[in-house]
């Protein structure tokens, strides 16, 4: 079975945000503002399909639930097919 790097997460995490010209503290707000969203959503899409990162995972760092990552995920792959 594959181990993931759990250092090596919030330093993916945080060269995301940075991309997406966001803070990581602004990707964990509540806040569901649209643009903000997408920006959340994008960085879930990123984390889950690009780096393999479990749902759980994904969650832990962005403080959500695995069932709101994986919406996240399929949002995002809708949106942008």
């Amino acid at each position: 079975m594959c181990q993931i790097n759990t250092e090596a997460v919030p330093t993916a995490f945080e060269l995301l945000c940075k991309e997406y010209d966001t803070t990581p503290e602004c990707m964990r707000h509540p806040s569901r503002k649209a643009e903000l969203v997408r920006k959340r959503q994008a960085i879930m899409y990123v984390m889950h399909k690009d780096l393999g990162l479990s749902l759980p995972v994904i969650g832990w760092q962005l403080s959500r639930h695995h069932t709101t990552i994986l919406y996240g995920v399929r949002a995002h792959d809708a949106r942008n097919p």
